[in-house]
């Protein structure tokens, strides 16, 4: 069998709660949404044929196709947007994504690695950047400069053996992985 991989965006809310069908809903199920998502009312063959459950998403489709899945399947096949169309600070931490999810994801001042990685507790992170002065600098070169020194924002690592690699680049092998994660 082939394998694929998602890239649609949906609209979607985490199921709250679920009423059953009643004399005063017209016997359609109404489907809560955690939060202030508000609610969704459906038929009960659409519950019959989905059968959703509390925890789980209940999904909307771009051509209106409304359909259930399950909390860790959906978890880990979507990232919560934000309001630009970027990967939201409240996005599963379970997720799993590209390199240039990765690197939203550090835009937004998390951590990330790749689940390949063979070292124990790896993970890089966007060091925002910052000026100093030249007696600042830690090196005899810099205080010989003229005026502040700036110093642009770079990705740090934290490598196996706990050190700190300044300024870290991505191997071809990183920037085509899709197993990036946010680090706890």
């Amino acid at each position: 069998m082939k394998e694929y991989k998602s890239h649609k965006i949906v609209k979607a809310f985490c199921i709250k709660e679920i009423i059953p069908p009643k004399v005063k809903n017209n016997g359609e199920v109404i489907i809560v949404a955690e939060g202030d998502e508000g609610s969704y009312t459906g038929t009960m063959e659409w519950f019959n044929k989905h059968k959703p459950e509390v925890g789980g998403y209940y999904v909307v489709y771009n051509d209106d196709y409304a359909s259930y899945s399950p909390k860790e399947a959906f978890e880990e096949g979507y990232a919560e947007l934000d309001d630009k169309g970027k990967v939201s600070q409240s996005a599963p931490s379970s997720s799993k994504g590209t390199f240039g999810w990765a690197l939203d994801i550090l835009k937004e001042g998390k951590k990330v690695c790749r689940s390949g990685w063979n070292g124990k507790k790896m993970f890089i992170y966007l060091q925002p950047g910052s000026i100093i002065t030249k007696e600042q600098g830690r090196n005899e070169h810099l205080k010989s400069m003229e005026g502040d020194i700036v110093i642009n924002s770079h990705i740090d690592m934290k490598t196996a053996d706990g050190s700190i690699c300044i300024g870290w680049l991505a191997s071809q092998t990183d920037m085509l992985a899709d197993d990036w994660e946010v680090v706890k």
